[in-house]
């Protein structure tokens, strides 16, 4: 999965030596590593005459970054204001950067934007990182590259804001801190750290778009390429499962689910459609429930001598083993068992199939907030 790894922190804590070691580290491996550019209205320091300072910025004035902020038809310039200075970037931009790339960099010191894009790009790992350094440090590293005393100061006093960033944040936002001890090898070796774990091979999981790891079960780890790739290719949080016993007399029922999720842009995903066909087996439907977000069971009107559908339950089961958000229709002909007592809580109850829209409704509304 691609990863887009979000920069923030104190200023002086190395957010630049960052994107500078990285670059450098891996320059050799093609498609593996780039660090997006940025416009930006500040001056540019003394340190950032010199070359070989590998920049992340392109310096502009105030009426050029105010022109690059109008609308445009087909793109969308993210900005923001730090430090009384303008900060942005193309979403063109990005999205190439991510297409081309393993591992894509930026730096952003606005926790609003970093809220944005973790909720637009979910179908890719977004990794919010913030750097540390104690203040003690801080001072050192800007003495040591040329800054006097005023400008410490300032770039010290800057530091509040992201700090209480941090305090207040942390927990629902940043997924890495990285220590900066001023120690440069110790800084390379954790980055090296962090882009190794968000890049080991393994061949008995997936990770979806929203961060979470699912292990695969045995007899499907030799189509992890494939499910993965199913990721990719499709939203998984707007896939939502159906489960339901698929005959020609069901036709309506299963067009009408997909038109009631379809009006809320989700996917109603089906393994019998030919397009899922991952492994061509009994395990495809396990198969497509790990690319699937959310599920819907369906225990419409009994065949004879049925209770319940038992592959019904037995994917619901599934899904829910994953700790995925379904929704259980049950006909109110179905009989009552300890199965569904079991689930008395997450059954809604439907007499006639024109009511189902109303039950998809309520939970899409739920499931969103």
């Amino acid at each position: 999965m691609k990863n887009l790894f979000l920069i923030d922190g104190l200023a002086g804590t190395g957010k630049s030596d960052c994107l500078e070691f990285v670059k450098e580290e891996y320059s050799s491996t093609e498609g593996f590593v780039t660090c997006l550019r940025k416009y930006s209205t500040r001056k540019k320091r003394k340190i950032e005459d010199n070359e070989s300072f590998q920049l992340d910025l392109d310096f502009v004035e105030e009426d050029e970054f105010e022109k690059l902020k109008q609308p445009r038809d087909n793109d969308y310039f993210y900005n923001y204001e730090y430090s009384k200075k303008s900060y942005g970037f193309f979403k063109s931009a990005l999205d190439k950067a991510i297409e081309n790339y393993q591992n894509t960099f930026v730096i952003i010191r606005n926790i609003e934007l970093i809220k944005t894009l973790m909720a637009e790009y979910k179908h890719i790992n977004v990794i919010p990182v913030f750097t540390y350094s104690d203040l003690n440090y801080i001072e050192e590293r800007l003495r040591r590259d040329g800054y006097d005393e005023e400008q410490i100061q300032f770039r010290i006093e800057r530091s509040k804001k992201p700090l209480e960033d941090y305090l207040s944040q942390s927990v629902f936002i940043y997924k890495e801190v990285l220590i900066n001890t001023s120690n440069k090898t110790d800084f390379k070796r954790i980055i090296k750290c962090l882009i190794d774990k968000y890049n080991q091979q393994d061949n008995k999981s997936i990770i979806t778009s929203d961060g979470k790891k699912y292990e695969i079960i045995k007899p499907l780890r030799g189509y992890i390429d494939q499910i993965s790739n199913k990721l990719k290719a499709t939203r998984y949080d707007k896939n939502v499962f159906l489960m339901m016993k698929y005959r020609e007399s069901n036709s309506d029922i299963e067009n009408l689910i997909k038109a009631a999720l379809g009006s809320f842009g989700f996917n109603c995903i089906c393994a019998k459609d030919p397009s899922w066909n991952i492994t061509n087996d009994y395990y495809n439907t396990m198969a497509v429930i790990y690319c699937c977000k959310y599920g819907i069971a369906l225990f419409d009107k009994l065949e004879v001598e049925q209770v319940y559908n038992p592959n019904v339950a037995y994917e619901l089961g599934f899904m829910q083993s994953q700790d995925k958000k379904c929704l259980t229709i049950k006909h109110k002909d179905v009989a009552k068992s300890k199965f569904f007592d079991s689930l008395k809580d997450l059954i809604k109850e439907y007499s006639v199939d024109s009511e189902i829209m109303a039950i998809i409704t309520e939970w899409v509304k739920e499931i969103t907030g």
